[in-house]
């Protein structure tokens, strides 16, 4: 993955915004990646709940807390709390709870 080519930072100086490219190290041998806030670029995590983008691989199924399959990339609300936003991440079932809703 090369992410040289399509990265630009923004930032607000005095009430400007200046842009540029910006070169980030390739992220090789990495299944799940992350930009951390107020960052660029990627970096692997080893936690796919962590993870902004996971390529699904629908032969990676989770099973939700009713006992239903669900394949890599669904999303869910969780059983009788609305406010739990569940998703099956290649095999992992990752939650959380939308604090504006409690």
């Amino acid at each position: 993955m090369d992410n040289k080519a399509s990265l630009f930072l923004f930032l607000s100086q005095s009430g400007e915004v200046d842009c540029w490219p910006v070169s980030c190290p390739p992220v090789v041998d990495c299944e799940f990646t992350q930009v951390p806030e107020g960052q660029c670029c990627p970096r692997c995590v080893a936690d796919p709940c962590q993870a902004d983008t996971v390529r699904n691989d629908i032969t990676k199924t989770c099973v939700d807390e009713n006992g239903l399959t669900r394949f890599s990339g669904a999303a869910w609300t969780k059983h009788r709390t609305e406010c739990t936003l569940c998703q099956c991440k290649n095999g992992h079932v990752c939650c959380s709870v939308d604090p504006l809703c409690l």
